[in-house]
């Protein structure tokens, strides 16, 4: 991902999936991972810090940074100390960079039908039009509450330098 986002004039990184935080730092769950104690987390997933890392670190000024995850955010593993159930830690994204999340802090994501979750049924929708990227996830947001009735809001962490619009 690092060497094929160094060169790019947007890198997208786009996860759909478990989601999960530990001691204040978020991890992604791949297929397959056997998670039992706190300690393999480390090991068995991908840390949300060091995707976001790697698109700081090959970023240039002009780049433009979009990370979506479309994850249930709830963590199985409450009872292990300083872990937290509340969704997802806090996110600062650098200089150029959207963060998409599926639902808001603190509450999970519903599943959708046709293989996607209600949210990206819903960004696959607004990917299809013409709009500035802030309006993409603007128009997912409300459809995705509207569909839900209230009881998924996503939300996003912006830090754009820049307007810029799919074609």
């Amino acid at each position: 991902f690092s060497k094929q986002a160094k060169d790019a004039d947007v890198a997208l990184f786009y996860y759909a999936g478990h989601g999960l935080q530990v001691d204040g730092e978020n991890y992604l769950i791949p297929i397959g991972a056997d998670i039992e104690t706190k300690e393999q987390v480390a090991l068995e997933t991908i840390s949300i810090g060091l995707v976001i890392k790697t698109l700081e670190l090959t970023s240039n000024h002009q780049r433009l940074n979009v990370l979506v995850l479309d994850a249930c955010r709830s963590n199985p593993f409450q009872t292990w100390s300083r872990s937290t159930g509340g969704g997802l830690a806090q996110v600062n994204p650098p200089n150029g960079t959207l963060i998409a999340f599926a639902t808001s802090p603190g509450s999970t994501a519903a599943d959708g039908v046709n293989g996607h979750g209600l949210y990206t049924g819903e960004l696959i929708k607004q990917l299809d039009g013409h709009q500035r990227i802030e309006d993409v996830f603007i128009n997912t947001r409300v459809a995705v509450e509207q569909k839900s009735h209230g009881q998924q809001s996503p939300w996003e962490l912006a830090r754009l330098r820049g307007k810029y619009y799919l074609k």
